[in-house]
């Protein structure tokens, strides 16, 4: 199945492309698409532990299912004032 990951910020500098498409097999979870991610694009490991991960437009955990056509978006710490 297709899923879309979406970079942003530090992601997007890490990886420099803004969204990509990966074909995963069913059952794939947030944390094993996150897992492809990291051997397409190694710089993304240092990032690991600051990511927060949003299906669609709700935040979600590592272990969430993906459906076909799920976006996910890696989500790096912001600041606010």
């Amino acid at each position: 199945m297709q899923v879309t990951l979406r970079h942003f910020a530090a992601a997007r500098e890490a990886t420099g492309v803004e969204s990509e498409t990966y074909d995963v097999p069913p059952e794939t979870t947030v944390g094993g698409l996150f897992e492809e991610a990291t051997r397409r694009h190694p710089e993304l490991a240092p990032l690991a532990g600051q990511l927060r991960f949003a299906l669609g437009e709700d935040f979600a955990e590592r272990d969430t299912e993906l459906a076909p056509d799920s976006v996910v978006a890696l989500i790096p710490p912001f600041g606010g004032g």
